[in-house]
C-alpha cells in the first residue's frame, strides 16, 4: 500500500522520514565538516534539516486540511499558538536549563541579545532549528491560506522572497559577525517550507507533482554537485551553501518519494522502529544538542554508532516521559469540545 496523505490516520511514512532525518542530524554532528564534504554528504545526511522543513510544511498543510474539514472557523487561534508553544518550547526549556548547568560548570556561559532568539546559554549543535520551527509554525496559517487560494502564485512568491533574502543577506554585516542570527531567520527556508505544502497537495496528481519535483531535483542536484566540488557558488552566505533555495527541490523530492512509496502502515520491525524514532524526532534532536556538548566529534565507526544509539534511546526516553506527563495532565484537565482536538502528527 502506498502512502497517500489523506484522512485522519497517522501516516507511518511521515514518521519514518522524520526518523531518518533526525538520525542523519546525529551523523552530521558526529564528524567534521571536512569529512562531510569529502563524503558528499550534500547528497544524503546534510539534507536532514531541509527535509525536516519540507515535512514540517507537509504536516502543517494536512493539519489545516483536517481542521477545515471539522468546520474550524479560523486557523490562527490562541489554541493553535499555545499548543505549538507547549510542544516546541516545553521540552526546549528543560534542555535550556541543562545547557545552563553545563555552561556554568565549565565557566563558559554565553548570554547576549541572541538569547532572545532562543540561543542556548552554552552552545548546542543545531540550536538554530528550534527558533526556526517556531517562526515557521507561526507563519504556517498565512502560508496555508495563500496556498489554498493561489497555490502556484504562492510557491513563486515565497521562492522569490527566499531568493531576495539570500541575495541581500550576503551584504548584511550582522549575519557575518553573528552567524547564529542568520541561521535562525526563517526567510531562508521559505522555498523548502512551501514545497512541503505542494508535496501533499491532493488537488495536483502525483504525476504532475513528480514531474515538477523531478525537474527541480535535477536542477538542485546539479547545483549541489557544483557547490560541493567548489566549481560554483551563488552570491549567498557561504556557510550554508548546501541548504538554500537552490537545493530545496532535492529534499522535497525525497519527501515526495517517501510519502508516495513507503507504506502508510506496516508491521515490519525496521519501519515501526524508525517510525517511533520519527515520532520522537524533536526530542531526539534536543537530546543530541546536549549530547554533543559533552561528547567530542569522533571519526571512528564505533563512536559514530554509539552516538546514534545513545541519542536515539535517550530521545525516546525523553519523548515517552513527556507523553506520560501530558497524559496525566489531560486526565485531570476539564473536558473540552472534541471538535477542538486536533488529530495531527507532531509537527517538529
Amino acid at each position: 500500500m502506498s502512502g497517500q496523505p489523506d484522512g485522519n490516520q497517522r501516516l507511518q511514512q511521515i514518521d519514518v522520514l522524520k526518523g531518518l532525518a533526525v538520525l542523519s542530524v546525529v551523523l552530521t554532528h558526529s564528524v567534521s565538516a571536512a569529512v562531510l564534504v569529502r563524503s558528499w554528504a550534500v547528497l544524503h545526511i546534510w539534507q536532514a534539516v531541509p527535509l525536516f522543513v519540507v515535512v514540517l510544511g507537509a504536516n502543517a498543510s494536512m493539519s489545516f486540511d483536517r481542521r477545515l474539514q471539522r468546520g474550524a472557523p479560523r486557523l490562527f487561534t490562541r489554541e493553535y499558538v499555545t499548543t505549538r508553544a507547549l510542544r516546541i518550547l516545553g521540552p526546549f526549556a528543560l534542555v535550556w536549563l541543562l545547557a545552563l548547568i553545563v555552561g556554568h560548570d565549565r565557566s563558559a556561559l554565553q548570554f547576549g541579545w541572541e538569547s532572545m532568539l532562543l540561543q542556548l546559554p552554552y552552545p548546542g549543535r543545531g540550536n538554530y532549528y528550534v527558533p526556526l520551527v517556531v517562526a515557521l509554525l507561526l507563519l504556517a496559517p498565512l502560508v496555508y491560506a495563500a496556498y489554498r487560494k493561489r497555490p502556484w502564485l504562492t510557491i513563486v512568491v515565497l521562492i522569490a522572497l527566499d531568493l531576495a533574502f539570500e541575495l541581500v543577506a550576503a551584504r548584511i554585516p550582522v549575519f557575518e559577525s553573528h552567524p547564529f542570527v542568520y541561521s535562525v531567520v526563517f526567510p531562508r527556508y521559505l522555498a523548502a517550507f512551501v514545497l512541503g505544502f505542494f508535496v501533499v497537495d491532493s488537488r495536483v496528481s502525483w504525476r504532475q507533482r513528480g514531474t515538477v519535483l523531478g525537474l527541480g531535483a535535477v536542477a538542485s542536484l546539479t547545483y549541489l554537485f557544483l557547490a560541493n566540488a567548489g566549481l560554483w557558488s551563488p552570491p549567498f552566505v557561504p556557510a550554508w551553501r548546501t541548504q538554500n533555495l537552490l537545493a530545496a527541490f532535492y529534499p522535497a523530492s525525497l519527501a515526495a518519494v517517501g510519502i508516495r512509496y513507503l507504506p502508510a502502515q506496516s508491521q515490519r520491525a525496521s519501519l515501526t522502529g524508525m517510525a517511533w524514532v520519527g515520532r520522537a524526532s524533536y526530542h531526539v534532536y534536543l537530546i543530541q544538542m546536549l549530547y554533543f556538548m559533552l561528547v567530542p566529534r569522533s571519526h571512528t565507526v564505533l563512536m559514530i554508532v554509539v552516538n546514534v544509539v545513545m541519542c536515539a534511546l535517550a530521545g525516546l526516553g525523553f519523548y515517552f516521559s513527556e507523553s506520560w506527563i501530558t497524559t496525566l495532565r489531560r486526565r485531570t484537565a476539564p473536558i473540552t469540545d472534541s471538535k477542538t482536538q486536533i488529530a495531527e502528527q507532531l509537527e517538529e
